[in-house]
């Protein structure tokens, strides 16, 4: 069987290869996964310092990474921090995990403790924690700050997914920026069967 050449083919693709170029250089949030990495600078940091007291969240950044000091795990997706020098409950956006007895840690779900194990993992081995809120509200209905949190570079809610001690939950646009990246990692556990998609 005879093939025969499409007309201006190498036209059709210069095109595509110069389309996407522009896209690229002009729009190069299309191609960012993770849209937050900017980082809180100095003079912002002292003026929020000022205004944050703790109660306030609407004075905080959205998709801005604020350094964090943690001062407690307390599950999978639940810690303690210092926040401006505020002491805050954190609770991890769009992200669930199985609950810790703290009474009894035996009475635990499954899994529970090897979630809150993984997350203090993650975040004892990071020089710096940090926090990032959404578009949404602030905080939930125990007045808790609910936010991405991350380890240096890493990703803690989707390390926590993607290693199958926790599932995506409670998405509630506009706080669910990173639905898709979660949801991914949420399919991959899945596909591989490990630990809760057992």
């Amino acid at each position: 069987m005879k093939h025969t050449k499409r007309p201006f083919s190498k036209k059709s693709n210069l095109i595509s290869i110069i389309i996407v170029l522009l896209l690229v250089l002009f729009f190069p949030e299309f191609f960012d996964n993770n849209n937050s990495n900017q980082h809180i600078d100095n003079e912002e940091i002292a003026e929020i310092s000022n205004e944050f007291n703790g109660h306030n969240p609407d004075v905080l950044p959205q998709l801005t990474l604020m350094p964090i000091e943690v001062d407690e795990v307390v599950d999978g997706d639940t810690i303690r921090a210092t926040l401006f020098g505020e002491k805050v409950n954190i609770r991890y956006l769009m992200v669930n995990t199985p609950e810790v007895d703290h009474d009894n840690p035996n009475a635990s779900e499954p899994y529970a403790e090897e979630a809150k194990a993984l997350n203090q993992s993650l975040l004892d081995s990071a020089d710096q924690v940090y926090l990032e809120l959404d578009l949404g509200p602030a905080t939930d209905n125990y007045d808790r700050i609910l936010g991405y949190v991350y380890a240096d570079d890493t990703f803690v809610l989707e390390e926590i997914v993607a290693s199958g001690l926790g599932t995506v939950r409670y998405v509630n646009p506009p706080n669910n920026s990173y639905e898709n990246q979660l949801r991914n990692a949420e399919d991959e556990a899945r596909a591989e069967s490990i630990n809760l998609w057992k």
